[in-house]
């Protein structure tokens, strides 16, 4: 995944305690009650979002628990904008394979 948004080192020191999974399939199911995706390395808490996606439900719930980052750069260019909504709902990372 690209960190083209956000380098993780400067992320990780905004988000100390944020926690790190070492691949999408260790997180835990019941993690954010089951609503997350990952994009672009960051687990994001899809909870509040699936309510307020300009896109619908659908989009977001017919890809919970899944890395949406293809989905992200194939459907949508995102602006600045879209980042500044999606970033806040950072709960976690995948750890970069070394």
């Amino acid at each position: 995944w690209s960190s083209d948004v956000c380098s993780s080192d400067l992320c990780n020191k905004l988000n100390p305690m944020l926690p790190t999974f070492s691949s999408l399939e260790d997180i835990p199911e019941h993690f954010c009650d089951g609503k997350y995706a990952v994009l672009q390395g960051r687990v994001l808490d899809m909870r509040t979002w699936i309510d307020r996606h300009p896109g619908g439900k659908n989009p977001i719930t017919n890809h919970l628990r899944e890395d949406i980052t293809a989905l992200w750069l194939m459907y949508h260019q995102h602006s600045a904008f879209a980042w500044a909504q999606v970033l806040p709902l950072q709960c976690g990372w995948i750890a970069r394979e070394a």
